[in-house]
């Protein structure tokens, strides 16, 4: 009989014994076996209950995969587009330098597997019971099912074919299993857990407990796994029943458009919004001493600039921050830059009032010999001086506890810009348009007059984080936040329609396109424009690699925006990274780590690293 930990069972009794016995100082103090039969979460209804939450704990950071939820996400998800940078050994994953023993690579396999078979080990469990009711079998098997769905389309997307192990599997009872004997039967795979789980999952979390998987979230990624499919398997036809799924999505009105995009990564207000279809929530009680939940997710720390405090591990291009059209908000909420005054001269509808030589957010002022510099040295490096405030909108601060964080997998927003490309796959143009305008509509600030007077509730939180962070001295006066930094705007910034933009844009005839040295497309409108607005919309999101790949754009836009040697000798007055390699299709299938392939003598290495 196979053995699980004991907090499979027990996680989920930790409230409920907090709640009844909080009155004694002792309460905790009772002997539990380390070890507990797997089949005990069958023995009824509440320990099945209970046993779910080991599956869900593999959402969040762990110590077998290091930093789960940043790397090796934002290596896979984000750096091969360039439009996130590095310095160090990092730089590898933005110079397609990775390879077999990446140990980003090992660590995502394991952690993602560990997850997959936990699953595995539950399903079994709830179909063998017969102490569990069927209506809490359902529910149960469907959000299992989901998530192991969710870990597989994870790790199809990163390596391709790789091995499928099914109910009551796991690598310690199979320890040698070839890869799903072809892309086809991998997919179906996928579509017929996240089918199944869509059949049975409700639009609103069950017990209104967010975190838990919905139909949202599986038909979400059963429409992207159809896409996939479509692209791997060469079945165009797939794409039709992938708009029908969005369709479905779109008309339930269960989710929509935050009205500002800043406000998606409010690090007090907004988890679990309106937008959010499936993300890694983290506490802001997640600090480096509370254990796995935060001691491997130092978000603000890794993003933020390392003149003020930060670690520098992640940096964002010249080339993604001049891409956008003067009056998209969607810049100014996601990075601040250094006090470059070459920017100014060169670019000067970049140069933002809020973002520039400073973060609004956290009020420091970035000073270093940055000013006429694009780029700076670091020991290990020359890097752009943009900076993400997605995630660092809280002082570089150790008095100050870790700030909330949504890492998003899943967001409507995905899920719009994905329709827009099956309704173009479809002959459908007119909506295609429309979803992306409707993105769009939101980046110009059309809808922040819903905002309106509502500054307070933003503006006290990040006062109090200010003073907490010990920062509040003699110049307090001067740094008052008053109002939002990003001014809800009362009517939107013009703009013009999605088509008639890109129709301009993949000609490289607009002024966004001079840092691209105006150099055209060979991409169609649409595909431009969904790529482009997948850049603009999800930089420094785990999805933005994997849709530019689907959709077909990745080459066209390395092609286009990063140039080959553009900064051959780290110039710090260009703007432009450094790119010294021809893209390789090949290599955006991620290897097999080399450990797996040693372990596992079954198992092939992909083409591109044979």
């Amino acid at each position: 009989m196979r053995n699980i930990s004991k907090f499979l069972s027990l996680v989920a009794g930790a409230s409920l014994l907090l709640s009844v016995n909080s009155c004694k100082e002792d309460f905790l103090e009772v002997e539990y076996p380390d070890i507990l039969p797997s089949d005990f979460m069958g023995t009824s209804d509440q320990e099945a209950e209970n046993g779910i939450f080991g599956c869900y704990k593999m959402m969040l950071p762990s110590s077998q995969a290091g930093d789960w939820g940043l790397k090796p996400n934002l290596f896979l998800g984000c750096h091969p587009t360039m439009d996130t940078q590095a310095t160090g050994w990092d730089v590898d994953w933005t110079v397609q330098n990775w390879g077999p023993n990446s140990p980003e690579l090992g660590q995502a396999w394991n952690h993602v597997y560990h997850a997959i078979s936990r699953c595995n080990d539950y399903l079994q469990v709830l179909e063998e019971s017969t102490e569990i009711s069927e209506k809490t079998k359902t529910n149960l098997t469907a959000e299992a099912r989901a998530l192991r769905g969710f870990f597989y389309h994870w790790l199809a997307q990163a390596f391709g074919r790789v091995p499928m192990l099914g109910t009551g599997e796991t690598y310690l009872e199979v320890p040698e299993k070839a890869k799903a004997e072809s892309d086809a039967a991998m997919w179906d795979f996928i579509i017929d857990d996240l089918k199944a789980a869509a059949a049975d999952l409700q639009w609103e979390p069950r017990n209104k407990e967010y975190g838990r998987a919905t139909k949202g979230m599986a038909l979400a990624y059963l429409a992207d796994s159809y896409m996939w499919k479509a692209v791997r398997c060469n079945e165009p036809a797939l794409y039709a029943e992938a708009k029908k799924i969005y369709e479905e999505i779109i008309e339930s009105k269960t989710y929509d458009l935050l009205p500002s995009f800043s406000l998606l990564y409010e690090p007090n207000t907004t988890f679990w919004n309106k937008e959010t279809i499936w993300a890694e929530v983290l506490d802001e009680r997640d600090s480096y001493a509370n254990g796995e939940y935060g001691s491997f997710m130092h978000l603000k720390w890794y993003t933020g600039c390392k003149a003020t405090g930060g670690w520098g591990t992640l940096f964002l291009s010249w080339e993604w921050y001049l891409c956008y059209e003067k009056g998209d908000r969607r810049r100014d909420a996601s990075a601040c830059v250094g006090p470059v005054d070459k920017l100014r001269a060169d670019y000067p509808d970049a140069v933002s009032d809020y973002c520039y030589g400073q973060n609004p957010f956290v009020f420091d002022t970035i000073t270093s010999p940055l000013a006429t510099h694009y780029q700076f040295k670091e020991e290990s490096g020359m890097a752009p001086c943009v900076w993400s405030m997605k995630y660092w909108r809280e002082p570089l601060s150790w008095s100050c506890n870790q700030p909330h964080a949504n890492i998003y997998y899943m967001r409507f927003s995905n899920v719009l810009l994905n329709y827009a490309e099956c309704c173009f796959r479809t002959n459908d143009a007119a909506k295609g348009w429309a979803a992306i305008d409707r993105v769009r509509d939101r980046a110009f600030g059309d809808r922040e007059k819903e905002l309106k007077g509502q500054d307070k509730k933003y503006v006290d939180y990040y006062i109090f984080k200010y003073n907490q962070s010990g920062k509040a001295g003699a110049d307090r006066a001067a740094k008052v936040m008053t109002q939002y930094p990003l001014t809800f705007l009362e009517k939107g910034n013009d703009h013009p329609r999605a088509e008639q933009y890109y129709s301009d844009y993949a000609k490289g005839t607009t002024p966004e396109n001079k840092i691209a040295n105006n150099k055209a497309f060979t991409s169609d409108d649409w595909v431009v424009a969904i790529g482009t607005e997948y850049r603009k919309e999800f930089n420094a999101e785990w999805c933005l690699c994997p849709a530019l790949v689907r959709l077909g754009f990745i080459k066209d836009h390395l092609d286009v925006s990063y140039a080959m040697n553009q900064n051959p000798n780290s110039d710090p007055d260009n703007p432009h990274v450094n790119r010294a390699k021809e893209f390789d299709p090949n290599r955006m299938l991620m290897p097999i780590p080399q450990d797996e392939i040693s372990r596992n003598p079954l198992l092939e290495q992909n083409e591109a690293y044979k």
